[in-house]
């Protein structure tokens, strides 16, 4: 499986990185037909705590 990250409006530390392959790669224990997974990290608004937002694109033969 191919993962792919992205973060939006900052840059994403190493540590991060490991962290969300470490577990997207554990949804194939749950479904080993997915193709890539793409996650988008994003700052929503600076001013406010809750300001995270993350997306998670799993690619499956046949569907998105």
């Amino acid at each position: 499986m191919e993962i792919q990250v992205h973060a939006i409006h900052f840059t994403a530390d190493k540590k991060l990185v490991d962290f969300i392959h470490s577990k997207v790669g554990k949804l194939e224990l749950f479904f080993d037909h997915i193709t890539a997974c793409e996650i988008y990290l994003r700052l929503d608004k600076d001013q406010e705590k809750e300001n995270k937002i993350s997306e998670i694109k799993m690619l499956i033969p046949g569907k998105t």
